[in-house]
């Protein structure tokens, strides 16, 4: 027993031991995490010192330095501008920071003990280090020998002589870090926004790479707008007012929530008491802010996956009211977690909101110098491809090659991309470059493979289809934000392809409703919109090309293409090229179309994929071509098509042959694969075929029996009435004894003007009354003679 006490206390003593080495383990680990962040915090009042001289000490080799107040001290004159009321922004080039650094002390580069350096600090850290550039820009400009204000500059709102009129005195409490009372701090010198502007030789970010692990980070992106929000005034300094001193007190707001002074320093520190300090909104500094909403380029979507999205927020007079929906744009800036306040942060789970906070803007016209000298280069291989022989042809056949043959289609889809001249009429009219295309015709014609190809060859594209596809979503449609409860634009998909082209497939299935938000796009290039308040127009300079397929499944070239393919006439002539596209049975050009195919096939694609030998494609071309000659005879003899043997059931027959062949674990299909696909397809084919025969036999047995019961009542009334009976049988007696074999009223309706007209039957003139054709003649020839006698 003696012996179980003591190895208990051993445990639990080494247990005790064990638990306190753990928890000094802990605290020297978080000794060292704080010496660590201490250490980098500290380097903080060192880097600012090293922005303030690389803001004083830069250099701009290029600068003209006799027409410059600073000479070639670059950030000496834009300070110079922001003293003098002239711009509240100051654009701080990343690839300046980058070189001065880089040639600086090592203390500036790379910093000491593995700390973060200036230049990094700017790229990892990018939040902090703009307070830093925001505290060493506002200790630069506080000296005021070095950045003397302009005598005749003026202040925005008032003027820096009317705010400073000698009701501002200077504050000697140096604690209250939230007010601002100095002539060297006044909020009319205060830069408003630091652009960080990125290197120019640096390969922008895609928009999916902007995520959770760019927190924080400087990132930049292609993008385009889809909604621009009205601009509002953002409160970056308020001005206070004491009711018993009338001393002006002002509080930099640096968060989207802040707490209000309420009480007067001045009289605190004068010994007074504290009087009540009053809003003044004069005074205040506002800034303009815009919320807007950028999406994924389409070059950068993946396949089979939607386009994403994000909230931006523009501050201050060099970004608001310069975007609207459907530009594209270059954002430079930090994304960063949206912060909750009040019971909103007590609510808030892990789960954050995130927006893009934005500091350098680039839009799509404002071409760079490596934009030019890629452009040069562009203009260099295409004279060199102007010189050679053939170039017309040559680019048309490179638009979608996998399609056979369609050499005019081609041509015209490579007009629609270049376009024409867009001109502007002395009037203020203007007259549209862009080509508009409509392709019409039998289905399985590859007009939407077409579509897809010239979507993915246009810079800017956009493609989408009729049916899934209504009027604002074309066009613009009116939001509402769940934050303001504004209402916003947000541009559809004629606007988001401006300057580039829209694709529409399936166009006849479009509601007309739809179908009208279009004319005024494809003449005016705009979108007028009148919704919930919003009056605007929006630009929608971009080419349509559409695709529609006839309202009756094949074209009928017995009809007008208007009664073909069911589309206003103001609707086609707003189409420059209209293509008419029937598959007609050709023996010879089914072959080659089948032979193109099956020779596309081998030679692209991985080589894990099953493909056709060279021995199958003649069979494979013959079969195709010999059952679509063969259906276009049947269809001559019996006046129906009996099946629709299409370029899709040629690809659907090699799919099939592909996927007996990777059954067998092989890569080559042989002939044995084909024969068993090509029972497979006949064998369904024939369900099919069989299924309507029965069908058509019902209809047959159905209109048997109305002509039995018209027989029969004939007969009974001839009996009953003899010579007094007109020939006519009423309808309702006819329902009812149709409805005792079956026979439903619409399907006795159906026989009957099915008889109609084959000519065996004739309906009175109010069509209730039914009668064979001889004894309804008799009887109209009798009654015409009793007319006549009278």
């Amino acid at each position: 027993m003696a012996a179980a006490v003591g190895a208990s206390q051993s445990l639990c003593v080494s247990t005790l031991q064990h638990q306190q080495q753990h928890i000094a383990f802990l605290r020297s680990d978080a000794t060292q995490l704080q010496q660590k962040v201490m250490a980098e915090v500290s380097k903080f009042e060192e880097h600012t010192l090293l922005l303030r001289d690389f803001l004083l000490n830069f250099v701009d080799e290029f600068a003209d330095a006799q027409q410059l107040p600073h000479g070639e001290y670059k950030y000496r004159n834009l300070l110079q501008e922001i003293a003098d009321q002239r711009r509240d922004d100051l654009p701080v080039h990343l690839e300046d920071a980058a070189s001065f650094f880089s040639s600086g002390s090592e203390s500036g580069n790379k910093g000491k003990g593995g700390s973060l350096g200036v230049y990094d600090g700017l790229l990892v850290n990018t939040p902090r280090y703009l307070e830093l550039l925001f505290k060493a820009a506002d200790m630069l400009l506080s000296q005021t020998d070095l950045f003397p204000p302009a005598e005749t500059a003026e202040s925005r709102e008032l003027g820096v002589e009317a705010v400073l009129d000698g009701a501002l005195n200077p504050s000697t409490d140096l604690n209250e870090e939230t007010v601002i009372a100095t002539k060297k701090n006044d909020p009319w010198r205060r830069i408003s926004r630091i652009a960080l502007v990125p290197p120019t030789r640096e390969a922008c970010r895609t928009f999916r790479s902007v995520g959770a692990s760019s927190m924080g980070q400087f990132s930049f992106f292609s993008a385009e707008v889809v909604r621009v929000e009205p601009p509002k005034p953002k409160l970056v300094v308020a001005a206070y007012e004491c009711e018993t001193c009338h001393d002006k007190v002002f509080q930099p707001i640096e968060d989207a929530a802040f707490m209000p002074l309420t009480n007067c320093p001045q009289c605190r520190l004068s010994g007074r008491k504290e009087s009540a300090l009053h809003f003044h909104s004069k005074l205040s500094l506002f800034l303009p802010s815009q919320t807007i909403k950028v999406q994924e380029p389409p070059s950068q979507v993946p396949e089979a996956d939607v386009p994403r999205a994000l909230t931006c927020h523009l501050i201050g007079h060099a970004f608001v009211n310069r975007l609207q929906p459907g530009m594209q744009v270059t954002l430079g800036g930090v994304l960063l977690p949206v912060r909750q306040f009040g019971f909103a942060a007590l609510r808030a789970g892990l789960i954050q909101q995130k927006v893009f906070d934005v500091c350098h803007m680039v839009l799509e016209k404002q071409r760079t110098v490596d934009d030019r000298r890629e452009e040069a280069e562009v203009s260099a291989k295409l004279e060199r491809l102007r010189s050679l022989p053939g170039v017309y042809e040559l680019l048309a056949r490179s638009v979608s090659p996998g399609v056979y043959g369609m050499e005019d289609v081609k041509k015209a889809l490579l007009l629609q991309l270049i376009g024409g001249a867009r001109k502007v009429k002395g009037d203020g009219g203007l007259i549209r470059g862009d080509i508009h295309v409509l392709l019409m015709g039998d289905p399985g014609l590859a007009k939407s493979q077409l579509m897809k190809q010239v979507c993915a060859i246009a810079p800017r594209g956009i493609y989408t289809t009729g049916k899934g596809s209504s009027s604002s979503g074309l066009t613009a449609a009116v939001l509402k934000d769940p934050q303001t409860h504004e209402t916003t634009l947000e541009g559809g998909a004629l606007v988001l392809a401006d300057k580039g082209i829209c694709c529409i497939d399936e166009f006849d299935k479009m509601d007309e409703f739809d179908r009208s938000a279009i004319y005024e796009v494809m003449e005016q290039q705009s979108v007028s919109i009148a919704k919930a308040g919003h009056c605007s127009c929006l630009p929608a300079r971009t080419a349509v090309l559409a695709a529609a397929n006839p309202k009756d499944g094949r074209y009928d070239v017995r009809k007008s293409m208007m009664a073909n393919m069911n589309l206003p006439a103001a609707l086609l002539s707003r189409f420059d090229l209209q293509f008419l596209l029937l598959d007609r049975p050709d023996p010879e050009q089914d072959a080659k179309m089948a032979s193109h195919i099956l020779g596309f096939f081998r030679s692209t694609g991985p080589s894990q994929q099953a493909g056709q030998p060279e021995s199958l494609i003649p069979q494979i071309s013959e079969w195709y071509s010999s059952t679509r000659f063969d259906e276009q005879q049947e269809e001559r003899l019996s006046g129906v098509l009996p099946s629709y043997t299409t370029p899709r059931a040629l690809l659907g027959l090699l799919r099939l042959s592909q996927a007996l062949a990777r059954l067998r674990q092989s890569w080559v299909v042989e002939t044995p694969d084909f024969e068993e696909a090509l029972r497979l397809f006949e064998s369904s084919k024939a369900s099919v075929r069989v299924a309507e025969e029965a069908a058509k036999k019902k209809r047959k047995d159905t209109v048997s029996h109305v002509f039995e019961i018209l027989r029969r009542t004939r007969s009974r009334m001839i009996e009953e009435k003899g010579a007094r009976w007109d020939g006519y049988v009423s309808i309702s007696d006819l329902e009812a004894q149709a409805t005792a074999v079956g026979v439903s009223p619409q399907q006795l309706l159906q026989a009957l003007e099915q008889y109609e007209e084959l000519l065996i039957v004739a309906f009175d003139s109010e069509r209730t009354k039914v009668a064979f054709l001889e004894e309804a003649r008799g009887g109209e020839s009798e009654q015409e003679m009793q007319e006549d006698n009278a």
